[in-house]
């Protein structure tokens, strides 16, 4: 099988799903290097894990495993009373 892009500004994931890594590995780490590079900036919005699983087309868990990655290395912070997830300054 290809590769899947999401709706993300430039399209920044791309999973391969013939990868021998895991596709929640390669989402975090796509997004990690979003983060890091600059091309995700503070404050930007991600979709519910729900409409980015389906962007994607895979499992919810897929996303909440590499979601809950970056929040423990702090490259994500949760807001209360929204159903999106920001970008935190703080990471690193």
């Amino acid at each position: 099988m290809g590769k899947i892009a999401t709706s993300l500004p430039t399209a920044i994931v791309a999973l391969d799903r013939s990868s021998s890594t895991a596709l929640y590995r390669q989402l975090y780490d796509q997004l990690r290097e979003a983060i890091l590079s600059g091309r995700l900036s503070t404050g930007t919005r991600l979709p519910s894990t729900r409409e980015f699983a389906d962007d994607l087309g895979i499992a919810r868990n897929t996303v909440l495993n590499a979601f809950e990655q970056l929040y423990a290395e702090s490259y994500l912070e949760r807001r209360v009373g929204g159903r999106h997830l920001r970008f935190s300054a703080t990471a690193g």
